[in-house]
């Protein structure tokens, strides 16, 4: 069978998510997931900058780890859309 490898990018600083962007897209890689929800972190410029850094081909999840209540969903996720979440 054949093993894929996806990244994950967590509460890093922004330098740190371009050169592991740039990294997953030389390496060919095709999924990664997106920490979100942290507390004064804006979510739409982390994924900004992994599209910008990755491409528009990497699969991209979002993990918010319980971070929002159900209620909060809707709304948190509607600004993330633009950046083609899978």
């Amino acid at each position: 069978p054949e093993v894929f490898y996806s990244a994950a990018f967590t509460t890093m600083r922004p330098y740190k998510q371009r050169l592991l962007s740039l990294l997953v897209r030389l390496n060919g890689m095709r999924q990664a997931k997106v920490k979100v929800g942290v507390k004064q972190v804006d979510d739409a410029a982390i994924l900004r900058r992994i599209r910008a850094w990755a491409g528009a081909s990497l699969e991209l999840r979002i993990d918010a780890n319980e971070a929002w209540e159900p209620r909060e969903v809707p709304k948190n996720v509607e600004p993330l859309l633009p950046y083609g979440l899978a």
